[in-house]
């Protein structure tokens, strides 16, 4: 969300030179596409899953919905931060881009946080996404231990 977000102004710099359009025009009408099309996409494969994979266990469906919608707001704030940022300094751009990449490979995507040793996992929540990703692993967690 965030990388789809700070390419608004690049993507609508035509839109933006009609006087009736603001650059906050153009971030609310990205996010809510882009919010759409997740959601989209998620609603889909989870239905596969649970259609072609067999899955009978219930889930909690509230849970998920909040956690979407936090890293959402957590995608717009870092995106729209960018779109400042990416303006004023030009080498920000790439700079995030190098810095971005292994953050998200570290966040908790592949492996448990919980399961580090002490001093990297200290380290480790510094990330805000790996405490989005500990959220809905929490809701797995429970239906598994309930």
């Amino acid at each position: 969300m965030s990388s789809f977000m700070a390419g608004t102004m690049k993507a609508n710099k035509a839109l933006l030179s009609y006087p009736v359009v603001s650059p906050f025009d153009a971030i609310v009408s990205r996010f809510t596409l882009q919010l759409m099309t997740d959601s989209l996409v998620s609603v889909l494969i989870l239905f596969l899953i649970i259609e072609l994979g067999g899955v009978s266990q219930s889930m909690d469906v509230a849970g998920m919905v909040v956690a979407a919608g936090a890293a959402a707001v957590l995608g717009l704030g870092i995106g729209t931060i960018n779109i400042v940022m990416f303006a004023r300094f030009p080498l920000y751009e790439q700079i995030f881009d190098i810095i971005n990449r292994p953050l998200f490979m570290i966040s908790g995507v592949f492996f448990l946080p919980e399961s580090l040793p002490n001093p990297f996992r200290d380290y480790l929540l510094y990330n805000p996404l790996v405490h989005i990703i500990m959220w809905v692993q929490e809701f797995d967690l429970r239906r598994v231990s309930g």
